[in-house]
Parts: C-alpha cells; structure tokens; sequence
C-alpha cells in the first residue's frame, strides 16, 4: 500500500510540487513525458505505468511541500501500476437454484 494526497488538496503545495516537478526535468531531451517539443508543460499521465517514477517524484514534493497524505486502501498491485488489473478482483461462486414445474 502506497500513500495518496488526502482530499481536499492542498492547492498551495500542489502548485509547489508542479513546479518542483517540471523544473527537475526542464533540461531533459524534448519532447518528453513532462514538455511537448515546444516546451510547454503537459500534464502526467494518471494510466501510464511508464510515468510511475515522475507521479512518486510529484507526490514526495507534495508531501515536503506540506501537502497531506493517507494511506491509499488500494488492493496491492504493483507501484508502477496505476490501476489494479481485471485479474485482481475478487472471484465470486454464484449459486444457482432450480425449481422444477411440473
């Protein structure tokens, strides 16, 4: 179980944290998970396993920046999952019942 930001965030250390973020990699190769080619800013990706490292980045600014956190009740995939796969759910044995009619 990893840590989640606490609702509501603070907007204050999440602003903090974005350009805590952004300016760790503003000379990173472009374009990149963080910059277009341009340079602007794109946000992180919520569903890509491959930005896992840059969303605990983010979240280990969040918390430095006074941002609070609790534990997240997530079933206990893997860290750089950002959603539990179908396989992870639970099974379930129906029980199925048969009256006869005459």
């Amino acid at each position: 179980m990893g840590d989640r930001a606490t609702r509501p965030l603070n907007q204050s250390a999440c602003s903090a944290a974005d350009d805590d973020l952004y300016s760790q990699h503003a000379e990173d190769p472009r374009p990149n998970a963080l910059y277009d080619e341009d340079g602007q800013r794109k946000p992180l990706d919520p569903n890509d396993p491959g930005q896992a490292d840059l969303r605990q980045e983010w979240m280990d600014s969040y918390k430095e920046q006074g941002g609070e956190t609790e534990q997240s009740g997530g079933s206990g995939g893997a860290t750089d999952q950002a959603v539990a796969g179908c396989d992870q759910r639970p099974e379930v044995g129906p029980l199925i019942v048969v009256t006869s009619v005459a």
